[in-house]
């Protein structure tokens, strides 16, 4: 359940930071490090980069991605967003997205979320400040086990959501290597939330996803 509050007072102005401590190099592991080209239509427009490591008792998730839209030879918009996940005992402990869209003037915003006690605090793109249930995960898509979350957050604005989580079943995702990946088909549906997912069978890995983006059909497709 969501719980709107009250905003904190002078929460606005504090300058919240992106980058976490790192902890030593001998106590981490890799779990994953992937790209994926990001697609309109037939088009390459950008590439999203994936790092998972396991630091100590945390699973840390770090994101990088850039994609240009353009009309014709002309650049019409550039999406940019990074994120930090910090996960603990499956549980999210902290999340940082900073996202920016335009090209001329693009606007910039910062999404926050801390675990206290047994709630999350949850400040979105507007400095509104939200309480949401423990079990909440980011809606990032590359964790499956995301979509089994009683509430999402919301990578684009930081709200809070209760998506559709719909599973279509197996399928074949032909990657841009040309291989061809045995995974399974998910769907998120609701609010600003529409995306389809698919899933190595074997791995859980996120392969491919395509999310609606002001009336366009953008694809990450795993490199």
């Amino acid at each position: 359940m969501i719980n709107r509050r009250k905003l904190l007072i002078g929460l606005g102005s504090l300058a919240l930071p992106l980058a976490l401590g790192r902890r030593p190099l001998a106590q981490a592991e890799l779990l994953d490090e992937t790209y994926f080209a990001i697609r309109l239509g037939d088009n390459q427009v950008g590439e999203h980069f994936l790092r998972v490591r396991q630091e100590g008792d945390r699973l840390v998730a770090k994101q990088e991605g850039e994609a240009v839209l353009r009309l014709g030879p002309i650049p019409i918009t550039r999406i940019r967003q990074s994120s930090t996940e910090v996960y603990r005992d499956g549980l999210l402990e902290s999340l940082r997205i900073s996202n920016e869209s335009g090209y001329y003037e693009p606007r910039r915003r910062n999404i926050t979320a801390e675990a206290a006690g047994d709630r999350i605090l949850l400040v979105d793109n507007q400095g509104r400040d939200y309480e949401i249930d423990r079990d909440a995960m980011p809606g990032t898509g590359w964790r499956k086990a995301s979509l089994q979350a009683p509430v999402l957050i919301s990578p684009r604005n930081g709200k809070p959501r209760e998506p559709e989580i719909i599973f279509h079943g197996s399928a074949t995702v032909r990657a841009m290597s040309g291989d061809s990946i045995e995974s399974e088909h998910w769907e998120m549906r609701g609010d600003d939330m529409n995306a389809q997912l698919w899933y190595d069978s074997g791995t859980d890995r996120l392969v491919r996803m395509i999310m609606r983006y002001e009336g366009r059909d953008i694809e990450y497709l795993r490199l």
